[in-house]
């Protein structure tokens, strides 16, 4: 298997494992976690911590590695968000409860 059959096969996968409703609590979910909507610049007590800054945007790397995968651009992630967010706000409170 060569490099372009191995990324087919993996792009595959990923559309394949995320491409239903499931999936798209996933997205939303991670969505949050990674802050894939929102700057990562934060200011603390007027400076800025660079390994907080380094994490979330590692986080925020993956995320955008996965979008990219499934070929989904950022309105579409807004719109999947924007559809999710009640869904994922009821499985929170199940799981939490």
């Amino acid at each position: 298997m060569d490099n372009t059959d191995l990324l087919d096969a993996v792009i595959t996968q990923y559309k394949r494992q995320l491409s239903d409703k499931a999936g798209d609590l996933i997205l939303a979910d991670l969505s949050d976690f990674c802050g894939a909507m929102q700057t990562n610049f934060k200011m603390t007590q007027g400076m800025i911590d660079p390994y907080q800054l380094a994490r979330l945007e590692g986080r925020r790397e993956v995320y955008l590695h996965i979008m990219a995968r499934l070929n989904i651009d950022l309105s579409s992630i807004r719109q999947i968000i924007k559809e999710n967010k009640e869904r994922y706000a009821r499985s929170n409170e199940r799981i939490t409860s």
